[in-house]
């Protein structure tokens, strides 16, 4: 009886749960072509979850970053995470199955974007000849030896941007929500927190003025 709630409608938004039951974001790292394309197995992975009953799912991050920061690259601008920025249809037609299928068992899906990992990116990406970023000069979380650099203005404008497309991208394929990825010192967070964006000039020099927190 004391469990009751869980299992009732909620709302979040004008989005309608038929639970309360929510599967917080985990990582779908190798669950995409080299494209960003959600392979077969991604696909069947929400799906099952689906099938199991619960009213929410959110997928693992997906960066919006692609070509401002190099650590969620691979060589040949191929990519080991799902990507949705862009306009490729291709791409879109993976999310486009993968919402199709949760929805068959009456279960929402939010898509969780991501400004990138900045610092806490693995530094391998400097070996393939990339400048890492961040906010400001910060040192790399698994080798501090690492420096990033600051990202500019205008690569910061580009992110801002390419979060509004992913969302559009996510809306036409079907998704019912957006989760942003800001926690755990990913680059989000290092733009909203004043230890990492020590930024004197700009637009972006506080942790208040970026325009997705508003």
């Amino acid at each position: 009886m004391a469990y009751d709630v869980l299992f009732q409608p909620g709302k979040i938004g004008t989005c309608t749960t038929k639970n309360r039951i929510i599967m917080a974001p985990m990582g779908n790292i190798n669950m995409a072509d080299p494209i960003g394309r959600p392979l077969p197995k991604m696909i069947e992975y929400f799906i099952e979850r689906a099938r199991g009953g619960t009213g929410l799912l959110i997928t693992g991050l997906i960066p919006v970053s692609f070509g401002i920061d190099p650590t969620v690259s691979e060589d040949n601008d191929t990519t080991y995470f799902p990507r949705i920025d862009g306009s490729s249809r291709t791409r879109l037609a993976g999310f486009r199955d993968l919402a199709a299928g949760v929805h068959a068992y009456d279960c929402r899906l939010f898509i969780q974007l991501t400004a990138g990992l900045g610092r806490v990116g693995s530094p391998e990406a400097m070996l393939k000849v990339k400048i890492l970023k961040s906010a400001s000069w910060n040192r790399n979380f698994y080798v501090p030896q690492v420096p990033h650099v600051p990202l500019s203005d205008r690569q910061i404008k580009k992110i801002v941007k390419a979060f509004g497309q992913a969302a559009i991208n996510a809306k036409v394929s079907g998704f019912d929500g957006v989760h942003l990825h800001g926690h755990e010192g990913y680059m989000m967070d290092q733009l909203t927190s004043l230890p990492w964006n020590r930024r004197k000039f700009g637009r972006y020099r506080n942790a208040s003025s970026l325009p997705w927190m508003w």
